[in-house]
C-alpha cells in the first residue's frame, strides 16, 4: 500500500506528499524497498530536485529499534519500563538495488546531467544488469538518454566519448566491460530512441535518423560503437597475474555478452525496418540474423509482412503465406511455443480468410488457429484484436472455454 501511494505521488510529481508517506512507513516500523525508493527517487526527480533523489539512493535503511519489556522490573503494579540493553535492530543492512540503480541514472538524465547519468550507469553497471540488461523491465532512463542524442549531429562517436568519460569501475570483472562498454552504450541509446518514436509529438524523422547512423556505428568493423570481435584485456588488467580460471570466466562473460548484444541490434535493426514499414528490410534482417533472432523479434518480422498486407503492398495469398513460412521456421528452431502474438500477425497476414494456406506447415489458417488453440494458446482480445476476432467469428472453442 504505502508504495503503492508514493508511486501515486511520484506520477503527480508530488514529493512532499511521497516523503510523509514514506515518513509513515517508517514510523510504522516496517521496512522500505528498493521499489519504494525508486519511487522516491522519481518523485524528486520530475520536480526537479536531483539532490534530494540522490539523498533517497544513498540512504540506508533507518535503524527500527523494538522495545522489550523487562517483566522483571515493574514501574507499577499494571506496567512495565523498556530495558534499554534489549532494545534490538530489526533491519538487515541495505544497498540500493537495480531499480534504484535505473532510477537514479534516470533521474540525472532527465534533469539535463547527462554525464552524471553515464556515470551512474557506468559504476551500476553489473547492478543495473551488465551483460543481461535486456532482463531490466524498467527501462525508461534509456529513452532519458537517448533524448540528449536527437538532434546531435555525429552522435556515435558523441555516446563513445561519453562512455569513456564516464570512468570506469575497479575489478576483474570490470574487465569486459570495459571493452564492450561503448557497444553497450549505443545498444541503450537505441533502445531508448526506439521508446521515443512511441511518444506524441516527438520529431519521428529525427529519431530515425539518429537510430539509422547509431546502427550503423554499432554494426560496422573497429568503428567507435562496434563490439570487439575477439577477447581482450585492457592494458590495466595485463599486467596483473589473473588466474586460469578467471579468465575463462572473463572469456564466457566476453562470449555471453556478445551473443546478447547480437540478439538486442537484431532486435532493433526488426523494429527500424517495422517503423519504416520496409518489407525488404525485414527480410534482410532475418536471413542476416537468424541465429540471433527471439520469438519478440519474429513477432515485429510478421508485423512488417501484416501490414504490407494490409497496405496492398502484398497483394497474393501465397506470397504473404511464404513469408510467414519463414518467420515460423525461425520459431519452430528456436523451439518455444508460438505466442499469441505471433498468431495474431498470422490472422493478419492472411487477412482472416479461415480457408487460406497461412504458412504454417500446409495448413488453413482456421486449421492453423485450432491447433494452436487445442496446445494450450490463450489470448488478450485487447492486445490480440485480429486473433480474437477469428476466433470468435470462427467458433473457436478455447480450453478455458470449459473450466
Amino acid at each position: 500500500m504505502y508504495a503503492a501511494l508514493i508511486k501515486a505521488h511520484a506520477i503527480l510529481k508530488n514529493p512532499a506528499d511521497a516523503d510523509l508517506i514514506y515518513r509513515d512507513l517508517r514510523l510504522a516500523g516496517l521496512p522500505a524497498t528498493g521499489e519504494v525508493y525508486a519511487q522516491l527517487i522519481n518523485a524528486h526527480s520530475a520536480a526537479g530536485n536531483v539532490t534530494a533523489a540522490s539523498r533517497y539512493f544513498h540512504k540506508r535503511q533507518d535503524v527500527v529499534t523494538t522495545n522489550i519489556t523487562n517483566s522483571a522490573v515493574p514501574n507499577d503494579a499494571s506496567t512495565t519500563t523498556p530495558n534499554p540493553a534489549l532494545l534490538i535492530q530489526t533491519d538487515p543492512p541495505f544497498h540500493p538495488t537495480k531499480v534504484m540503480h535505473a532510477a537514479m541514472v534516470r533521474a540525472y538524465a532527465h534533469n539535463a546531467e547527462l554525464a552524471t547519468a553515464w556515470r551512474a550507469l557506468s559504476s551500476g553497471w553489473s547492478q543495473i544488469g551488465g551483460l543481461r540488461f535486456p532482463t531490466l523491465r524498467n527501462r525508461d532512463f534509456a529513452a532519458d538518454i537517448a533524448r540528449h542524442y536527437v538532434a546531435q549531429p555525429s552522435s556515435a562517436s558523441a555516446i563513445a566519448e561519453a562512455w569513456k568519460a564516464a570512468g570506469t569501475v575497479k575489478g576483474a570483472g570490470r574487465a569486459v566491460n570495459d571493452t564492450t562498454g561503448p557497444a553497450w552504450a549505443g545498444a541503450i541509446v537505441c533502445e531508448g530512441l526506439l521508446i521515443l518514436l512511441k511518444e506524441e509529438g516527438v520529431d519521428r524523422a529525427a529519431v530515425l535518423a539518429r537510430l539509422e547512423e547509431i546502427l550503423q556505428a554499432l554494426r560496422e568493423p573497429d568503428g567507435p560503437l562496434s563490439f570487439p570481435t575477439k577477447f581482450k584485456l585492457i592494458e590495466t588488467y595485463k599486467e596483473r597475474q589473473l588466474s586460469a580460471e578467471t579468465l575463462e570466466r572473463l572469456k564466457y562473460k566476453f562470449a555471453q555478452g556478445q551473443k546478447s548484444f547480437n540478439v538486442q541490434i537484431a532486435h532493433v535493426r526488426m523494429h527500424l525496418a517495422l517503423e519504416k514499414a520496409d518489407l525488404a528490410a525485414a527480410q534482410t534482417v532475418l536471413e542476416e540474423t537468424v541465429k540471433n533472432l527471439t520469438p519478440s523479434t519474429v513477432v515485429l518480422y510478421l508485423r512488417v509482412v501484416a501490414d504490407a498486407v494490409e497496405a496492398g503492398k502484398i497483394t497474393k495469398q501465397e506470397e504473404a503465406a511464404m513469408l510467414v513460412a519463414k518467420g515460423v521456421a525461425v520459431v519452430q528452431k528456436v523451439g518455444v511455443e508460438a505466442r499469441a502474438s505471433l498468431m495474431n500477425e498470422i490472422v493478419r497476414a492472411s487477412k482472416s480468410d479461415a480457408t487460406a494456406k497461412c504458412g504454417v506447415a500446409e495448413l488453413t489458417l482456421k486449421e492453423a488457429v485450432e491447433a494452436w488453440v487445442k496446445a494450450g494458446g490463450v489470448f488478450n482480445k485487447d492486445m490480440n484484436a485480429a486473433l480474437g476476432d477469428f476466433v470468435e467469428k470462427n467458433d473457436i472453442k478455447l480450453l478455458t472455454d470449459s473450466v
